[in-house]
């Protein structure tokens, strides 16, 4: 039978490292996990497992189970992007809510010291390859994978003015290296 685990490990490789508690030492309903690797040659990548035990609202009547999953650069490391993972897969825990692609969770200062990032945006996985962003359990509902991105104010702010279509669609016109932990944001000239 394969788990979410095996699909975890089918394209991060092997988990080299866990989270399970919180910073008081309180065991938590999921874990962080660390993969050995990320989509992109030099990456490594974080994803929750656990979250997926619970069905979360869409906000229209429906309900999805899905796991969260963050990229970093290995020369970077995770720095203390677990903690923000948990804080982020709890919430949607405490409100029941699943993360939706064009969410924004934040702005919230710095996801880590020097960062430009100050929130994060949900989008498909599209790094990885096309048969990650869902996994079939031999029992239960499918797993969505809903990939975790780091941007800046301004970005988040753009989305909350523009949408995350236009967002997006300004993503694949510029190409920026989402991975790169010191990437300045798109490049959007302001008008209302």
């Amino acid at each position: 039978m394969r788990t979410i685990v095996d699909h975890l490990e089918e394209v991060l490789g092997l988990i080299v490292g866990g989270w399970g508690s919180d910073p008081d030492g309180r065991k938590l309903p999921l874990q962080i996990a660390q993969f050995a690797n990320g989509p992109v040659a030099g990456t490594g990548a974080l994803a929750t497992i656990g979250l997926s035990n619970h069905a979360l609202a869409m906000g229209d009547g429906r309900s999805v189970r899905q796991e969260l999953v963050m990229v970093f650069r290995n020369e970077d490391g995770p720095r203390n992007l677990p903690a923000v993972m948990q804080h982020v897969a709890m919430s949607a825990l405490d409100q029941h809510r699943a993360y939706l692609r064009g969410d924004i969770i934040g702005p919230r200062g710095p996801l880590f010291s020097g960062s430009r990032y100050e929130a994060l945006y949900v989008a498909i996985p599209v790094y990885f390859p096309d048969s990650f962003r869902l996994f079939r359990p031999d029992t239960g509902d499918p797993i969505v994978m809903a990939w975790l991105v780091p941007i800046t104010h301004g970005e988040a702010h753009l989305i909350q003015r523009r949408g995350w279509s236009f967002f997006e669609d300004q993503l694949e016109a510029q190409d920026p290296d989402l991975l790169a932990s010191d990437r300045a944001g798109v490049d959007v000239p302001f008008r209302d």
